[in-house]
């Protein structure tokens, strides 16, 4: 599964959103990475690994000094009627009910390697 496009001018927060993006966090810094809500999403870095090297292809952005993104919901285009954690560059976390399966993919995205691993599936599409 590829990553789904980007969004750009990303939402406020919703109420509905945010105690899920809360919990993430709290799971989140469990596992020493730095979370903190925005207006828009969760911001969450990785204090303990290397950020942007400005001569390696496909590191982090520059001026990042360690690992992060910013976590947002929004549906699944192959999963639309439940809300996904999703990082801003539009790679699909994990459902919002599945919480260890985000933070499991978050910590394995900010460990410092450039391509984000591949993560949680949406469930197969029935045809009729």
């Amino acid at each position: 599964m590829t990553p789904e496009p980007p969004q750009t001018g990303h939402s406020p927060i919703t109420p509905a959103h945010r105690p899920f993006l809360e919990a993430l966090g709290t799971m989140l810094r469990v596992h020493a990475l730095r979370a903190s809500m925005t207006s828009t999403g969760l911001r969450v870095e990785n204090t303990n690994a290397p950020g942007c090297h400005t001569t390696r292809p496909g590191s982090w952005p520059c001026g990042s000094t360690h690992p992060s993104a910013t976590v947002i919901i929004r549906p699944h285009q192959e999963d639309p009627d439940h809300p996904w954690f999703f990082t801003t560059w539009g790679h699909p976390l994990a459902p919002t009910t599945q919480i260890p399966d985000a933070t499991t993919a978050t910590t394995t995205l900010l460990t410092g390697a450039p391509t984000p691993p591949r993560t949680h599936q949406p469930p197969p599409t029935s045809r009729a």
